[in-house]
Order: structure tokens, then C-alpha cells, then sequence
């Protein structure tokens, strides 16, 4: 069995709420890639998925993954609206919306595929000025629109945006 379908067989059978309850009750291993204000986020080790665990239990905490799962299914099945920036947008594998564990493709941050400061920001301006242009209905997040936030497909080379939680309204 390949490692990604035992990760999403194991997650949903056992449904972990944070990293700790996921390493002792699954049976493979995470490396910590960082934390943000609402999620921590683990690679799967030897397999191309990240997990995003909500930092608390409170409700808010687990709405920045809901609001992600949903910005990225509402350009995934409106594909034709949104064609200028579905590339952008990474797969997600799993959502429980009861823990707001959610698993993902990895991306490689591109804060380390990328060398200058300038290059970066040129980046991330470029992937926001493209979503105001074309996606009416998210919710202005070029806070969040930085270069942490984005990363390089592993997959197919694409760029994406790595962090959606503040771009659905």
C-alpha cells in the first residue's frame, strides 16, 4: 500500500485532533515544518503530504482550516470561472471539518527556493495582483499574501498558495 493512502486511511479511522495524538496512534512519522496563529503543520516523512493541525480547540482555531478547505474547493469546482488561478490552488487530500485536521500535497516553501528578499515579494505581488484580478469573491487577503504562504509543487512544478484560510468570504 503506498504511504499516502495509509496516511488518509489512518487519519480518517482514527481521527487525531493535534500531532501528538496523530504520532501515537498512526503508524507513520511527522517532521514539524512550522506554526502559523492558528495551525502547526507537519510533513509526512517519506511520502509528498502535509498536515495541518489547529493550534487550539477553539472553534476559531478550526475555522482557518474550514475556510481553506473551502476557498480551494470553490475555485476547484468552478474551474471554468476561476481557470487564471486553479494552478495555484494545491490538492487536498483529507478534511475532517469535526477537528480541522486537514492533509495536503507538500509544497516546497518557496522561502527556500528562492533566494533574494526582492524576488520573493515580487512573487507574492504578482500571485495577489492575479486573484484580485480574477477571483471577485474572496476576501482581500494580501495580508496573508506572502512568500511563507507559497510554495512549489512537488508534483508538477506549479506554484501554489500554500495557506488560503483568509481568502474565502
Amino acid at each position: 500500500m503506498k504511504l499516502e493512502t495509509l496516511v488518509i486511511r489512518e487519519i480518517t479511522k482514527y481521527q487525531p485532533e493535534t500531532a501528538s495524538e496523530c504520532r501515537e496512534l498512526c503508524s507513520f512519522k511527522l517532521r514539524k515544518l512550522g506554526e502559523g496563529i492558528y495551525r502547526e503543520v507537519y510533513k509526512v516523512v517519506g511520502a509528498d503530504l502535509v498536515i495541518k493541525f489547529p493550534l487550539k480547540e477553539e472553534k476559531t482555531f478550526k475555522d482557518h482550516s474550514r475556510l481553506e478547505y473551502r476557498a480551494c474547493r470553490k475555485v476547484l469546482w468552478a474551474h471554468k470561472k476561476h481557470h487564471a488561478i486553479v494552478n495555484f490552488i494545491p490538492e487536498i487530500q483529507h478534511y475532517n471539518p469535526t477537528t480541522g485536521v486537514l492533509v495536503m500535497e507538500y509544497c516546497t516553501p518557496i522561502k527556500k527556493s528562492v533566494h533574494t528578499k526582492r524576488c520573493k515579494k515580487l512573487i507574492a505581488g504578482l500571485v495577489k495582483l492575479l486573484i484580485d484580478a480574477v477571483w471577485k469573491g474572496h476576501s482581500k487577503g494580501d495580508a496573508d499574501m506572502h512568500s511563507d504562504n507559497l510554495g512549489i509543487s512537488k508534483v508538477n512544478g506549479q506554484l501554489k498558495i500554500i495557506d488560503l484560510g483568509y481568502f474565502f468570504n
